[in-house]
């Protein structure tokens, strides 16, 4: 008997770990947007360019600034595409792929429109606006 409580242990004890190894950068990424919203990823050189970024994660104003590229290293790593509806989204939990988007995502905050398309900022996301039609497969419903 002593034996299975000693397994149901270990099975509680791997949970937690691997759970902590999931959290830990999703927390330190968070951290930093919260810290430091304007921030963006930029070598710190205090470079026009940097300054233009931070300007747009700050939520520049309509027409002023750009939405986060593709390619930039944290959007890539996450999978963000501008237009969710273009990627195959796998059902979280009850919702639906097709009824998630950056907008009703836990990590979203809106922010002013740019270019006339509504935009907002992503706490998993610190370099850019996103697009609120986007989406990335750090999607959580919004509580």
């Amino acid at each position: 008997m002593a034996h299975k409580k000693h397994d149901a242990a270990n099975g509680s004890r791997r949970h937690f770990i691997k759970n902590l190894a999931l959290l830990a950068p999703t927390t330190a990424i968070a951290y930093r947007a919260l810290a430091n919203p304007g921030a963006g990823t930029g070598t710190g050189t205090g470079s026009a360019t940097d300054t233009k970024t931070s300007q747009q994660a700050a939520g520049a104003p309509a027409g002023q600034g750009a939405f986060v590229s593709e390619n930039d290293a944290t959007a890539k790593a996450l999978g963000y595409v501008p237009d969710g509806s273009k990627v195959d989204r796998p059902k979280k939990g009850d919702t639906e792929g097709k009824d998630q988007k950056c907008s009703n995502c836990q990590f979203f905050v809106a922010g002013n429109p740019i270019g006339g398309q509504a935009a907002g900022k992503c706490l998993m996301i610190p370099s850019g606006p996103v697009h609120a039609e986007g989406w990335c497969k750090s999607w959580m419903k919004k509580a």
